[in-house]
């Protein structure tokens, strides 16, 4: 047992720990840490500032009855890992402590299925960077409402205040979350207003806070959801192109179903990039399914704030997704695509990202279903589009669009083609 209690909280690091670099080819990591106590040893450190650099971890306490006490002091860190990590029935008290993070961080992992090994009673916590992610959450225990977001996800947190953060780190991820049975946004959201920084903490933490992939996203009845935006307010947000709604899948994910965007009747994304730029788009779903129901509408380069720019998309689809249309979907501006449907996503390097989430039921497959409305007025736009993009032509996928008996294509530009493919199955009914 270690105790280095001080009678008063230093306002500078007393421990500054710089990490090293693992010299190992390929090898992105780094060694040292801060604090460590392990096989049940115990560490007393309250009142010490603690600051770890590009080490691996800043305190860390791993094995039976570990414990590493940091109460009433200051935890930074800045690096790759995390800043609290205790595994395997450690324990750290971070009562009334503060943690600073910067670069990389991490602060740590809550797992709702385990007892969470860190005490945070009267814990602060500063973000000094865009890159970091104050936890890592698994099983999250319920639906996330999108109306009170904010509290919901500070409370999972186990913190009775939101995050500080500097004027250039608005961007940090509040949480990273593998998984939500239902991610509810039951209130009208407008991402220019949290460009424009004038949007409410639940609109921020929606839009720039998190991190959260597997989920089943439901734009409830009546909602709206507004992405008018410029390339002033892309870069304010940290993203690259205009999206209304977009969820990916993830590893741990055992069909394509368990990852969705649902758009309830009375429900409205408007998309539209209102400078010159590539078009925006709708709906993307990456393995999942994109469910548009009677009564919802997809708008995309049509508010007219501006000439509709080129290559709209009303729902991308990618590596074996779903898209059933029974809605209506609106897409403006020449070469635009109302529905499109690849078998796997190219990234901006234009690099396939074949089998993203490993091998999957269904994965590379295209299906597309429209018993709704598909309205595209641009030149050379396309109603449905669906490709087999695969690098391995041998292998067997399902490539198809059909278009049904209720499902109407409407093309008013000059050259308009209202269902195209390549290497796929085309039916309209």
């Amino acid at each position: 047992e270690i105790t280095v209690d001080r009678i008063a909280l230093p306002t500078t690091a007393n421990v500054n720990i710089n990490g090293v670099k693992i010299t190992d080819p390929g090898t992105d990591r780094y060694v040292g840490f801060g604090l460590m106590a392990e096989n049940g040893g115990k560490v007393s450190a309250k009142k010490n500032y603690i600051k770890v650099t590009n080490g691996s971890t800043a305190v860390a306490a791993t094995g039976t009855n570990s414990v590493v006490d940091m109460s009433d002091g200051v935890v930074e860190y800045s690096g790759k890992g995390y800043a609290l990590y205790a595994a395997n029935g450690g324990n750290i008290n971070m009562t009334n402590s503060k943690l600073i993070l910067d670069g990389n961080a991490v602060g740590y992992e809550k797992d709702f299925l385990t007892t969470f090994p860190i005490t945070t009673t009267g814990m602060t916590i500063h973000v000094k960077s865009n890159d970091v992610i104050i936890m890592n959450l698994r099983n999250a225990p319920g639906a996330l409402n999108v109306s009170t977001i904010s509290p919901t996800v500070t409370g999972w947190a186990g913190l009775s205040t939101a995050p500080t953060y500097d004027p250039g780190a608005a961007n940090y991820k509040m949480a990273a979350i593998d998984g939500l049975s239902a991610y509810n946004i039951d209130q009208d959201l407008n991402k220019k207003a949290v460009a424009n920084g004038t949007a409410s903490a639940n609109a921020n933490t929606f839009v720039r806070n998190l991190a959260v992939q597997k989920a089943k996203v439901n734009l409830l009845s009546g909602k709206t959801v507004t992405a008018t935006l410029n390339s002033t307010d892309l870069r304010k947000l940290g993203v690259s192109t205009v999206v209304g709604l977009d969820m990916n899948s993830s590893s741990t994910s055992t069909s394509r179903s368990d990852t969705q965007i649902n758009l309830a009747a009375a429900s409205k994304i408007i998309a539209d990039r209102v400078d010159n730029g590539s078009g925006a788009v709708g709906v993307f779903i990456n393995y999942g399914e994109a469910n548009i129901d009677n009564g919802a509408t997809i708008n995309v380069e049509k508010s007219g704030i501006n000439a509709a720019n080129k290559a709209g998309v009303g729902v991308f689809s990618v590596n074996g997704s779903k898209v059933d249309n029974k809605g209506t979907i609106n897409v403006g501006g020449e070469s635009s695509i109302g529905v499109l449907g690849l078998a796997y996503r190219t990234d901006d390097k234009g690099t396939l990202k074949r089998n993203e989430f490993g091998a999957k039921p269904n994965a590379g497959d295209v299906v597309v279903v429209n018993n709704g409305k598909i309205n595209l007025d641009g030149q050379k736009a396309v109603g449905i589009y669906i490709e087999n993009n695969d690098s391995n032509k041998t292998a067997a996928h399902t490539i198809e669009a059909t278009n049904e008996v209720n499902g109407v294509i409407t093309m008013s530009g000059k050259k308009g083609i209202g269902m195209a493919s390549k290497l796929g199955n085309l039916v309209n009914k």
